[in-house]
C-alpha cells in the first residue's frame, strides 16, 4: 500500500464519519504478516494519519504492538486484542492479512450495532 492509497483510505473514513462516529480501529501495524517490524507500515502511518485528523484512533497487530508503540502519536491507544481494537471503535480498517483477522466477521456479529470495516 502506497502513501498515495493511505490517503485515500483517510478520505474514506472521513466520508463515512458522521457526529459522534469519530472512533477507529487500525488492525494491523506490522510491516507484514509474521513480524514484528512496524517501521513504515501501512497501519502504522495510516493511525497517525488519522490520528492527526482529530480521529480516536485504537489499534492492534497480533506481534507488533509494544514495536509500533514509541512510533504512534501519543493519542492512539493501543488494544490487548482484536476483539477490544474493534469493541469501542466506530469502523476498523485492516491493513494487513493476518489469519487471525478472519475472525473479524464474528467478532461484528455479536456487536449491538452496525459497524464499518474496509
Amino acid at each position: 500500500m502506497n502513501r498515495h492509497q493511505l490517503a485515500r483510505l483517510a478520505q474514506l473514513v472521513r466520508a463515512h464519519a458522521s457526529g459522534d462516529a469519530n472512533r477507529v480501529g487500525v488492525l494491523g501495524l506490522s510491516y507484514k504478516t509474521d513480524t514484528q517490524v512496524g517501521e513504515e507500515s501501512p497501519g502504522l502511518l495510516l493511525a497517525n494519519l488519522l490520528a492527526r485528523d482529530g480521529f480516536a484512533v485504537t489499534a492492534f497487530d497480533p506481534a507488533a504492538n509494544s514495536e509500533a508503540r514509541p512510533q504512534l502519536a501519543a493519542s492512539i491507544a493501543v488494544a490487548p486484542s482484536m476483539a477490544a481494537c474493534l469493541a469501542g471503535s466506530d469502523g476498523g480498517l485492516v491493513t494487513g492479512p493476518w489469519p487471525a483477522f478472519r475472525e473479524i466477521p464474528q467478532i461484528l456479529r455479536a456487536k449491538p450495532r452496525p459497524r464499518l470495516v474496509v
